[in-house]
């Protein structure tokens, strides 16, 4: 799906007089990956690197590290990679998309590929306390990755035939800003002096430590913090000589060996800003059978109190008028052809949705959407919630976070589970699908009450349609819990792996790992994110059950039936590695894109299982059957190597309709 900036982008510098090119590098680098003979290559690369490595016995400890890390990636099956170039067609064709059984198999292998891809782009997280150092380590050297030939092939000469004054960046999450200082580290080195700026939340959240860092300005030569409607114009127009360089809000320079910091910052009046253009995006790089992008409705978040969220989530709440979102959606749908949208904000403001839903339904546009939101008291009544469904709402994502008042509490959330349970009525009754995100390991939030979460889901199959499990508690310097832990009854250690976590005063903790892998794998977040959810709520409500990676791979090991009374099978979207060493296999599971060190017995036990359902209870009169077995099975289920359906996934996958 098409990311906002770059067509809101697009309508400011227009606006401003200034000609555009356009490139989301992310797509455009994957479809560049499906041209003929380049995944060969990559592949081809890859086996060059691992034999090169494993010939030597002289390998430095980084070497070692990254011997290893190449050799799990001989876990991904290079027969479901060479699918890729059939999958994105299907993907984009509506026939097969709208297929289930099609379009899964079809996703599996672009998340697969995808993954394999990135796997050779090292990425480099603010949050982790060794990022400059490594950043700017691997700056310096002229490795290979996933993005290198995309970018002297195609981007690079693409921009040689535009010859821009100027290459602004937007990076919408903090890892891709060593992915765009690399780029910058390419044009630089094909067009000297062409100056370069980065923003985005990626960069403004973590900006005293990527725009503070001196060595930044080696590879671009501005950044630029918070709103850009008016800043990157404003910095054109500086470039040009019509403006002073300390009068751009939001940027930072180098002068010299200083680091110069923005004199004004400015929060932008959205409804001054022009309706986003996506007259030039090319819509085929997109997995997509239809024109679907996002579209920001307000900055900041009118609730803003969530100690979970970081600062640049909940501060500075403003909204754009409910006339000028209308306005902007009768465009997009009506000349634009952008039918699809995903309001893309913190959290949508419900007078925003009521008023543009009401107008789009007296006008009769034939425009489909999905937002944000909150469990706000507004969603308990229906002639609300009626009026969402007649404007075109198909989805609406909830922030649900926990299924237990205590955890909801103190993450100052506002939700009350009772409040739920009416929501959740009015959205079956009136047709809008539900997904929730969630995640577990809150400070103080106990095992019991992790799972306790997952149960609520469970009970909800009808009505609570798509898991968005989104991990384990996220720490970083924007998050309220950060600055003030005893408030919370932590305090905050690094670990060797660079990373702050959250310790609980009283010394008891618990490992949140097994839990998190088991939601992982039946999480439905890849649904959402890539858009597939409100297209097959807008055009096929009947069959997006069964899309639910729970339907898929089943119930975890906690959950009911037990598993020795389970029929099961071993799982199709998995593939066995030998180990290096010979001890065991390295198994990589299709649904999580994680690879697992098997031993020799968990081998055997997917062997012994063979190709045909079984009752994994009679696993356990077998002779040889290992005194853990039982361990081992509910890793294996949990990891999602084992299969199995309960009857409410069965019933609800191939009877029950959304709408």
């Amino acid at each position: 799906m098409v990311f906002g900036a770059l067509p809101l982008f697009n309508a400011c510098l227009k606006a401003r007089g200034h000609a555009t090119l356009l490139a989301d590098a992310g797509a455009e680098a994957f479809s560049y990956a499906l041209r003929p003979g380049v995944l060969e290559s990559y592949l081809a690369f890859f086996d060059g690197a691992v034999e090169s490595l494993e010939a030597r016995d002289d390998l430095t400890d980084a070497e070692r590290a990254e011997r290893d890390g190449l050799r799990r990636l001989r876990a991904y099956p290079r027969e479901l990679i060479l699918e890729c170039r059939d999958a994105a067609r299907k993907l984009r064709d509506p026939e097969c998309f709208y297929d289930p059984e099609t379009y899964r198999r079809a996703d599996r292998v672009i998340r697969t590929t995808h993954a394999f891809l990135n796997s050779f782009t090292p990425q480099f997280d603010p949050r982790n306390q060794t990022f400059s150092e490594d950043l700017y380590a691997h700056l310096t050297t002229s490795s290979r990755d996933a993005y290198f030939e995309y970018y002297e092939n195609d981007l690079l000469s693409r921009l040689e035939d535009f010859r821009p004054d100027l290459v602004a960046m937007s990076c919408p999450f903090s890892p891709q800003v060593g992915t765009g200082l690399d780029l910058s580290r390419r044009l630089k080195g094909r067009f000297p002096g062409l100056p370069v700026v980065m923003g985005g939340t990626g960069v403004s959240d973590a900006a005293d430590l990527v725009l503070g860092d001196p060595r930044f300005y080696d590879y671009a030569d501005f950044g630029i913090v918070g709103d850009g409607e008016e800043a990157l114009p404003d910095l054109c127009d500086a470039l040009e000589g019509r403006l002073p360089l300390d009068q751009v809000p939001g940027l930072w320079r180098r002068d010299g060996d200083t680091v110069v910091q923005p004199r004004t910052f400015k929060n932008v009046d959205l409804d001054e800003s022009p309706t986003p253009d996506y007259t030039d995006v090319d819509f085929s790089h997109y997995m997509l059978p239809e024109k679907a992008g996002l579209y920001t409705t307000s900055r900041g978040c009118y609730y803003g109190k969530c100690t979970f969220c970081p600062e640049s989530f909940r501060l500075s709440f403003r909204m754009r008028s409910a006339e000028r979102v209308f306005d902007d959606v009768k465009d997009l749908v009506e000349r634009q052809g952008v039918k699809y949208l995903h309001f893309f904000d913190p959290l949508t403001p419900p007078a925003t949705l009521a008023r543009v839903s009401r107008w789009v339904a007296e006008q009769g546009i034939d425009f489909h959407w999905y937002a944000e939101v909150k469990f706000d008291h507004i969603y308990t009544r229906r002639d609300f919630v009626e009026t969402l469904s007649k404007g075109g709402c198909r989805q609406l994502q909830f922030g649900f976070e926990s299924g237990v008042q205590r955890v909801l509490d103190r993450m100052k959330k506002g939700n009350k589970l009772d409040r739920i349970e009416v929501i959740l009525r009015n959205l079956d009754e009136y047709g809008i699908s539900m997904a929730g995100t969630w995640f577990v390991g809150f400070p103080t939030e106990t095992e019991e009450e992790a799972r306790e979460s997952w149960r609520f889901w469970r009970r909800h199959p009808d009505t609570m349609h798509l898991s968005l499990y989104t991990g384990t508690f996220s720490l970083g310097p924007e998050v309220p819990v950060y600055h003030n832990p005893e408030d919370y009854g932590v305090e905050i250690v690094y670990g060797d792996d660079g990373y702050a976590r959250c310790v609980p005063l009283d010394g008891e903790d618990w490992d949140k790992e097994p839990l998190h892998t088991a939601l992982h794998v039946r999480s439905d977040i890849e649904v959402t994110i890539c858009g597939a959810g409100l297209l097959y709520a807008a055009h096929a409500p009947e069959k997006l059950y069964a899309l639910r990676n729970v339907n898929m791979v089943g119930p975890t090991s906690m959950d009911d039936p037990p598993l020795e009374e389970r029929r099961a099978w071993v799982s199709k979207e998995i593939h066995l590695e030998p180990a290096p060493d010979g001890s065991g296999v390295l198994g990589y599971v299709a649904e999580s894109l994680r690879t697992f060190e098997l031993d020799a017995t968990d081998r055997d036990i997917l062997l012994a299982m063979g190709d045909e359902p079984v009752l994994l209870g009679d696993l356990f009169q077998h002779p040889q059957a290992p005194p853990d077995l039982r361990e081992r099975l509910a890793r294996l289920v949990d990891r999602g190597f084992i299969e199995s359906r309960d009857a409410v996934s069965e019933a609800l996958a191939t009877t029950h309709p959304v709408a």
